[in-house]
């Protein structure tokens, strides 16, 4: 799963093996996606892979360059391919200029060689991870039906041993939802310093499925969370949604994607070498071209209409909102037509919550900020 993205002056996320993963989680976005052309994507070639480094590099007026591999399950590629990748960023990076690999994995593969090979070649790495057991399992099963949640324990485990704390992506379905107090116990126990917040939330049929988190209901968790993370000091563990609100009240400019004014500044590169405006589009209409037919540098333009229109798309109700400056309207994915025919974010009411809430209980904290 992803959700929202450190940004450096050019971050690019690469799906090196498609949607293909060794987990089948029921409220995967992305599981199973096809290719244009009707085709699963297979492994990322060795010439696409050379073709996408060199473009991104070679080109690159950035002195630093992110490049997060995602997937599916990118771990599948093999340690071998992430090798090569190594070897070929190393050849074409620019004098003066620097790379980042991040690996957003489920887990599951990353034994004790794995993890030696992120930390030796300074690998960040976000693990998904649903809190408690009961919660994970219930839609984290592989293809046998079984729960992964002690699987992705033990990885956690080995990359704590060989000195990698990963961020943790921990979801939010309805069933999260209504436990805050639980997850916040279990997630301090692991005593990781990282976590991300991420709303579940798929449509069928112009409604939210069971598993989706109601706006209502993601907004009272968020907001029993920033309770117990300030009842303990904030020492517990930092969450991403609390320092991107931080900056937010400090006057500066959100770091992840849905808060911003303009998103879609992370292009994706498909196993076949195809480019799309944002993880959660990949599909023909948002398809910008192949690295086979023009260089990424010509490709990729931002900010572009597809960014653009996160704010400029926003109803009057949104735009009119005393935390539209926090939000801009939430993401795109978030958003469906309502009964008047009009455009609305599904978990509008519960970020504004939220926000209102983050708001006064996190504006002393900023005035320490601004002191360090």
């Amino acid at each position: 799963m992803s959700e929202v993205l450190f940004f450096s002056p050019q971050t690019v996320m690469i799906k090196p093996v498609g949607s293909r993963c060794n987990l089948n989680c029921h409220y995967c976005y992305y599981l199973g996606k096809q290719q244009p052309g009707g085709q699963p994507a297979g492994k990322m070639s060795k010439r696409t892979l050379e073709k996408m480094i060199r473009q991104v590099l070679v080109n690159s007026p950035y002195p630093v360059n992110h490049f997060i591999w995602h997937g599916g399950e990118p771990a599948l590629a093999g340690m071998d391919f992430f090798k090569e990748v190594l070897a070929l960023q190393k050849k074409y990076c620019q004098t003066g200029h620097g790379f980042v690999n991040m690996l957003q994995s489920n887990g599951t593969l990353l034994d004790e060689a794995w993890c030696d090979f992120l930390k030796e070649n300074r690998f960040l790495v976000g693990l998904s991870l649903d809190a408690t057991e009961k919660l994970h399992n219930k839609y984290r099963k592989d293809y046998q039906n079984q729960g992964s949640y002690q699987s992705v324990k033990a990885a956690l485990k080995r990359l704590n041993n060989v000195g990698i704390e990963p961020d943790l992506l921990t979801t939010v379905t309805m069933d999260t939802a209504l436990r805050p107090e639980e997850v916040y116990r279990c997630l301090s126990e692991l005593k990781q310093s990282w976590v991300q917040f991420i709303p579940i939330v798929n449509f069928q049929d112009h409604k939210l499925t069971s598993e989706s988190v109601t706006g209502k209901a993601y907004g009272d968790f968020l907001c029993r969370i920033l309770e117990l993370w300030l009842e303990n000091n904030g020492q517990d563990f930092q969450v991403q949604i609390f320092s991107e609100m931080r900056l937010c009240l400090s006057a500066m400019e959100s770091t992840v994607c849905w808060m911003r004014e303009v998103c879609g500044e992370v292009p994706v590169v498909e196993a076949d070498g195809s480019v799309y405006l944002c993880d959660h589009f990949v599909n023909e209409k948002h398809r910008l071209g192949s690295l086979y037919n023009q260089d990424f540098k010509d490709i990729w333009k931002w900010p572009n209409a597809f960014g653009l229109q996160k704010s400029n798309a926003a109803g009057q109700k949104c735009l009119q909102c005393e935390v539209f400056a926090y939000c801009h309207g939430g993401c795109l994915k978030d958003r469906i037509s309502n009964a008047n025919g009009e455009i609305e974010n599904v978990l509008c009411d519960g970020l504004y919550r939220f926000f209102m809430e983050a708001k006064q209980k996190l504006k002393p904290l900023v005035s320490i900020d601004k002191q360090l």
